[in-house]
């Protein structure tokens, strides 16, 4: 079969180069649909249901934080000490991934301590405590947030550049 010329034009139609232009432009297409999926459900930072999560334990002890988080950008993690409770660590990469920059209330005493970083505080039973802090370095950062009876909530968060 001899190639025809398209009408009006001095080229040869070439089904292969369109059977591939039609399939990067389907993927391009799939590629744009789910980076919009995922900044509605909120990977990218703002708002969304998988922005933040919380890991709850005994007694009222819970850890609000950012599942997702941008290198270098203001995160806040929320602590919910229980009663008879004043003082929490941060533990392993958790602790080693983030640059602390306050904590509100005001800790009455900041530690290192063998695998993180202890609080204590002069709070009333059930506070809640925030930290304010920037992530170092991207990846996952793993880690826990522990008390200084033993109950420790584990936490991971994604960062990226």
């Amino acid at each position: 079969m001899t190639p025809t010329l398209a009408p009006g034009l001095e080229v040869r139609p070439d089904p292969e180069y369109a059977r591939r232009a039609a399939a990067v432009g389907a993927w391009a297409r799939g590629a744009l649909a789910v980076a919009v999926g995922l900044a509605l459900l909120g990977v990218f930072g703002g708002g969304g249901p998988l922005t933040r999560t919380t890991v709850a334990g005994e007694g009222g002890f819970a850890v609000r934080y950012d599942r997702f988080a941008r290198l270098d950008a203001p995160v806040a993690v929320e602590v919910r000490l229980p009663r008879g409770a004043s003082a929490m660590t941060f533990e392993a990469d958790f602790a080693d991934g983030l640059q602390v920059e306050a904590v509100s209330p005001a800790a009455r005493a900041e530690a290192a301590v063998a695998g993180g970083v202890r609080y204590a505080f002069d709070a009333a039973p059930g506070a809640a405590v925030t930290v304010h802090a920037r992530p170092l370095r991207f990846g996952v950062l793993r880690g826990a947030v522990a008390l200084d009876g033993g109950e420790r909530l584990a936490v991971r968060a994604v960062v990226y550049p």
